[in-house]
């Protein structure tokens, strides 16, 4: 007993130094997130709020709400300032009603912003900094089959509000290639077509979804940092982004289970040695640098008018799913068309006019 007895004074000397440095880590992870609240690539709430509520906001508190791993609460907690929503539809509403199902998840994010003070709708990244009382609300789309291989829909979703679009997400389009392999759908030839090619040069917002980054349903904040460390290692800390996923996926690492965790990955940064700055620019700056140049894009390229290429009909896999409007009035043998939908009814009228017609014309 003496020994361990003479042991006390130096345990007592670590633990209370070990609590003072934790102290101090914990302080400075607070202090940056205050001076650069995170902006968040990728949460799916609106999908979970279609799933559970058949997206009717009056019957929930987004305060509180349990079912999910993300509420106003926990976003708080989190330190997050801005979050890009997902107006995600999943890949079975291709060539059937995904433009539809995206334009209600597109509503339902604006409505819920709209409903809770604590948010703010925006639009532009002047918008994201000067919402500094409130959590910035950006929409995001979550997979090309949102627009039917339509630049005409990607427009119209702009003017809605969207500011962002995935290419793919767990399945082809006919004008980009997923990762995921999917019998029931044919992968394009290439990567990306020529009518899906676009330029590149933006972020890598690191997903916390454990089978993306330790391929497995179990695993820790080590795990997502590692992630961190490679993209840095590879492209520079200027090129990393988070985009947690949280509510569009089902397993998160120990200690980044809901969006209110979002310090824990800080302090293990931290601890790896990054530094304040490095860690600004992950949760914030670097996010609102590619914004600022896309937006300079834009402005240069406002005179110039919209593209009018269409895909072409031989690139679509489900062509029995479109209707060809290019002729009023085709021939009922030119395929898939308008003439297949126009009732008897309606041909009759339209031949007793013409024939009225030419009787007036003809005297």
């Amino acid at each position: 007993m003496g020994f361990w007895a003479s042991l006390r004074p130096a345990v007592f000397l670590l633990l209370l130094l070990s609590t003072t440095l934790m102290s101090e880590i914990d302080n400075t992870v607070n202090q940056i997130m205050k001076s650069a609240p995170l902006i968040d690539g990728h949460n799916d709430l609106a999908l979970q709020l279609r799933r559970y509520f058949n997206n009717n906001l009056t019957g929930l508190d987004l305060n509180t709400l349990k079912k999910t791993h993300t509420n106003i609460n926990k976003l708080k907690e989190g330190n997050v300032g801005a979050q890009l929503w997902s107006a995600y539809v999943l890949c079975s509403s291709q060539y059937k009603d995904a433009v539809r199902l995206t334009m209600e998840q597109i509503d339902v994010i604006k409505r819920m912003c709209r409903k809770y003070k604590e948010f703010k709708l925006v639009t532009t990244s002047e918008g994201m900094r000067n919402a500094t009382d409130k959590i910035a609300c950006l929409i995001s789309i979550e997979g090309g089959q949102s627009i039917d291989s339509s630049l005409a829909a990607l427009r119209m979703f702009y003017d809605l509000g969207v500011r962002s679009m995935s290419l793919t997400h767990m399945c082809h389009t006919p004008w980009a290639r997923s990762t995921e392999e999917r019998p029931d759908i044919v992968p394009p030839k290439s990567n990306l077509t020529d009518f899906g090619r676009k330029r590149k040069k933006g972020l890598v917002m690191v997903n916390f979804y454990c089978g993306f980054v330790a391929c497995q349903k179990v695993c820790n904040i080590s795990n997502v940092a590692d992630h961190f460390d490679y993209i840095k290692k590879i492209a520079g800390y200027e090129s990393v982004g988070i985009g947690g996923d949280y509510d569009g996926a089902t397993w998160f690492p120990q200690g980044l289970e809901d969006v209110s965790k979002y310090p824990a990955l800080i302090k293990e940064l931290l601890r790896r040695k990054w530094t304040a700055d490095e860690l600004k620019a992950v949760l914030r700056d670097n996010f609102l640098r590619v914004f600022g140049k896309v937006e300079e894009v834009k402005a240069k390229l406002k005179d110039v008018a919209a593209s009018e290429k269409e895909i072409p009909l031989t690139e679509i896999a489900n062509k029995s799913c479109r209707l060809s409007l290019r002729d009023a009035f085709p021939t009922p043998n030119s395929g898939h068309s308008l003439w297949k939908t126009v009732p008897p009814a309606f041909t009759i009228v339209c031949t007793v006019n013409t024939y009225i017609i030419s009787l007036i014309l003809t005297g």
